[in-house]
């Protein structure tokens, strides 16, 4: 939705959130009237959109200080464990992600887990409740819809990066319920599927202006082909693309920098994208750091995490039909030699002569004809069009369909000005390719390390590609983070995951 209406939602969405988080339990003995808790708190149409907003709340990355969250919790973790970026940053916790030395007290675990919890309990309030609220039934299908999506995009996020995690959903009723044992991944995987059909069925292919950044029908079957391509269900995944693909609701936009532009959001090729604005609300900024964080410090950036080698080599190896570098460079990485202006200056001017360091373009905003001064607005894209794409390809050729796979790896080819892939291509050749395009084009979007892990090539790739954490990498063990602390003293039932 449009960020006006979102901070209008949201005004109670906050309300609801810190006040569902404490009335979920019967055990509280609330005595005043003029409480909120669940016996009269789901009434109306606008308490369903009141819950549903906080579920999006969590999803935008709600924190004391500014929308900060989604980085430090989720980003980081998608990031900093891929085999091409570096790091420099001065935070123990986040060094360990890199290194691979995560133990179970780690506060970035801690925080991913909390977030995509917090997500599902408010998303079991709403698929329980608005049912039985008297309003429009159009509006409250859809509104379960989107509870259904955020439920399943939750225990997606949880069940890749834990992998053995307590299934809950439904809302505890008293403390006999707290506790929950790990249910078997497969069942999670079940429901997963079972939450995001539903979503399919009762969420709109598009919105009108207003409601821009609301749940689509696209993104519950985006979301669904992936959960099949984890599960290595190749037929199940490639039909679910092609419904995607057959819609023609989404295509790929011209210019590859257009994708992340500020002023190019929802835009054709986003299925789904985090939305934030250079904004505040109630003195809050709506901001996300991720300018800084990935910003070269000559610009006025902490300088975190940086591109890597292996990245810029990958995305140089292969020139375009005009003998040129493939253009999603410029857009990806800062590098010497490109004739652009990062802040307003030549890279020259920026790092001196002679520098070689390279940084990250996609979403530092580097366009600015000057140093960073605030936080960025820029939305954060999730699932693009391209990478359904890349999946409905490497679903279609581990089907042994190579000929029918090859022209949607050449869709993604031809935006970049690439020449179109032989026809003659072995699977194996086109399964090599699939990899090469999905690290040029999706790089710093949070997907390699979970490519490798579904390919099961994570330690092979560390190695080859001199990621620091290489030798630490223990196979059975670090493709999942461990348990945290917190979860393992209050669930008497959870266990904790091996080698931890």
């Amino acid at each position: 939705m449009e960020r006006k209406e979102f901070l209008g939602l949201l005004s109670k969405g906050l309300i609801g959130s810190s006040l569902l988080v404490s009335g979920c339990s019967k055990l509280l003995n609330v005595t005043n009237p003029n409480n909120v808790t669940p016996e009269n708190f789901w009434k109306t149409a606008s308490d369903a959109e009141a819950n549903i907003t906080s579920i999006y709340g969590v999803f935008l990355g709600q924190a004391g200080w500014s929308c900060a969250n989604n980085w430090y919790n989720r980003r980081v973790v998608q990031l900093y464990r891929g085999d091409d970026i570096g790091i420099t940053h001065d935070v123990p916790d986040w060094w360990s992600l890199a290194l691979f030395t995560t133990a179970d007290g780690s506060s970035t675990a801690q925080g991913l887990w909390s977030q995509d919890y917090q997500g599902i309990f408010f998303a079991n309030q709403a698929i329980q409740n608005i049912p039985n609220i008297n309003m429009d039934s159009s509006t409250k299908t859809r509104l379960v819809g989107e509870a259904k999506f955020f439920r399943a995009f939750f225990y997606f996020d949880l069940l890749t990066n834990f992998l053995n995690i307590p299934l809950i959903v439904t809302v505890p009723e008293n403390s006999s319920q707290y506790s929950q044992p790990q249910a078997q991944p497969s069942d999670v995987w079940k429901q997963i599927e079972a939450d995001l059909n539903d979503a399919i069925a009762a969420l709109p292919a598009t919105y009108n202006t207003a409601d821009l950044g609301r749940i689509t029908k696209g993104a519950a079957l985006g979301y669904l082909g992936k959960s099949y391509l984890y599960q290595k269900m190749w037929q199940q995944a490639s039909s679910t693309f092609e419904q995607i693909i057959s819609s023609n609701t989404y295509s790929l936009l011209p210019n590859y920098p257009d994708v992340f532009g500020l002023n190019t959001p929802f835009n054709a090729e986003s299925l789904l994208e985090i939305a934030y604005a250079d904004t505040t609300f109630q003195g809050e900024p709506m901001q996300t750091p991720r300018n800084y964080e990935e910003a070269p410090s000559q610009a006025g950036g902490w300088y975190e995490c940086y591109p890597n080698q292996f990245l810029f080599n990958e995305m140089t190896k292969e020139k375009t039909v005009d003998g040129n570098l493939d253009p999603r460079i410029y857009t990806t990485i800062i590098f010497p030699g490109s004739g652009l202006l990062y802040y307003g200056k030549t890279y020259e001017q920026l790092f001196g002569s002679g520098a070689t360091q390279l940084s990250w373009a996609k979403y530092n905003q580097c366009e600015l004809p000057h140093p960073l001064d605030h936080y960025s607005g820029k939305h954060t894209r999730l699932l693009r069009y391209s990478d359904v794409l890349l999946m409905h390809a490497e679903a279609l050729n581990n089907q042994n369909q190579v000929q029918v796979a090859i022209p949607f790896v050449n869709q993604v080819r031809n935006r970049a000005k690439l020449a179109n892939l032989p026809v003659s291509m072995t699977q194996s050749e086109l399964m090599s390719e699939i990899e090469h395009q999905r690290i040029v084009e999706l790089a710093d979007e949070g997907n390699r390390f979970y490519d490798l892990l579904r390919w099961g090539t994570i330690q092979e790739n560390l190695t080859a590609h001199g990621a620091i954490g290489a030798a630490n990498f223990v196979k059975g063990k670090n493709e999942y983070l461990p348990i945290p602390s917190s979860e393992m003293q209050t669930n008497t039932k959870a266990k904790q995951n091996p080698g931890y």
